[in-house]
């Protein structure tokens, strides 16, 4: 599959991608391009954050919403 002439490898080399670029990535139906792009996606991932896992959690002190919702 093709975006203006890229492949989705050239599209996964970029630094930054554009609008059309995720659009094209997120409509990806062949397993094979999928699976290439998971691999990506975890690849740049470690590298960004590393292995680590971060937990980050919210404490309420009141189950009162001021947007009225329905805890």
């Amino acid at each position: 599959m093709k975006l203006n002439g890229n492949s989705l490898d050239e599209v996964l080399k970029k630094e930054t991608l554009s609008d059309e670029d995720i659009v094209f990535l997120l409509g990806l139906t062949d397993p094979e391009d999928c699976t290439k792009l998971q691999q990506a996606a975890y690849e740049k991932t470690t590298e960004l954050m590393g292995n680590k896992v971060y937990y980050r959690g919210l404490i309420e002190v009141s189950n009162d919403c001021t947007v009225d919702c329905r805890y």
